[in-house]
């Protein structure tokens, strides 16, 4: 009885590393993969967001792009960002404060789509991860129970150009910029390209 017990109760450390793949090849199994932009089904809004690093600023900038079911948009942002940690931390960092102006604007129900697998990954799974953007993906989870309903999605990451774009462009803003109902010219062919469907 005792040998059973700790069997089952107790793993070597290769048994728990097999059991965290199967675990993530699970979750990754349940992410939809999207390759480029569509509307979001009816009541709807859709949040595109994305990260770039800035190495001789060792800073980052965000882009964020909310859009309706015909493709316009809603609002956009660009918005410099410091202390960067890695690429996983300024990715989290961009849907978080994308999920935090959803909320300040009542928007109701989200689709939420972001080209970084691991992101996805992490927010669609039980497991907690750690890592050292774990209290981002915390308070992530935390902003998302605040809406109606949100759905993530993985996007290729020639459907995000728009948020790309957005978040290149932080290196030209001293903190925060807003569009609201128009797009910034640079971003306005991807937002055409993705209303058409064409890649």
């Amino acid at each position: 009885m005792e040998v059973a017990l700790y069997q089952s109760g107790c793993r070597t450390p290769a048994q728990k590393a097999y059991k965290q793949v199967q675990v993530f090849d699970g979750v990754s199994k349940q992410v939809t993969k999207v390759l480029s932009w569509s509307p979001p089904p009816p009541g709807f809004l859709k949040l595109n967001v994305d990260g770039a690093i800035f190495p001789d600023q060792h800073r980052a900038g965000i882009g964020i792009i909310l859009r309706d079911g015909k493709g316009d948009v809603v609002a956009a942002c660009s918005k410099l960002e410091g202390d960067v940690v890695s690429p996983e931390f300024i990715e989290a960092s961009a849907l978080l404060r994308g999920l935090q102006f959803c909320a300040q604007w009542g928007v109701p129900k989200l689709v939420l789509e972001i080209d970084f697998l691991l992101l996805v990954n992490a927010l669609q799974s039980q497991t907690v991860f750690l890592t050292d953007f774990a209290f981002l993906i915390n308070d992530i989870r935390r902003m998302m129970r605040g809406f109606l309903e949100v759905q993530i999605l993985h996007v290729n990451r020639m459907g995000n150009v728009a948020a790309h774009q957005l978040a290149r462009n932080a290196w030209n803003v001293e903190d925060i910029v807003m569009w609201w109902g128009s797009c910034p010219y640079f971003v306005s062919q991807a937002v055409w390209l993705d209303r058409n469907n064409v890649l």
